[in-house]
């Protein structure tokens, strides 16, 4: 046993890359995020619609955070009427679109 004690020493100081005690890099995105629409630094437009969020407290006061119904979507949103009402409804680059959860408003970039 004690003859293996210097081979075990030699391959731990192998495994030392001189990295220990290194903090990771925090600025690196993290490119496993799953998201169908809305990402980490999506500033949205005046009104808050397509600004990043992953809770309803991320979102400005009568919008709505997507993910609440859709676990992969991760933009702010508001219920619209739709027709024409598009840019007065949404605000600027924005779109009031339906789907089978309803009408909603989105940044008009998510739409092409």
């Amino acid at each position: 046993m004690l003859r293996l004690l210097p081979l075990l020493m030699l391959l731990l100081a192998a495994c030392d890359d001189g990295n220990a005690g290194s903090t990771p890099d925090l600025a690196t995105p993290d490119l496993t995020f799953k998201s169908n629409c809305g990402h980490p630094g999506d500033v949205g437009n005046s009104l808050g619609i397509g600004k990043f969020c992953e809770h309803q407290s991320d979102c400005p006061s009568k919008t709505l955070c997507s993910q609440l119904g859709d676990p992969d979507n991760f933009f702010c949103t508001k219920l619209c009427a739709g027709g024409d009402a598009g840019a007065d409804e949404c605000g600027e680059n924005a779109v009031c679109a339906c789907d089978s959860n309803g009408r909603g408003c989105g940044l008009l970039s998510n739409y092409v």
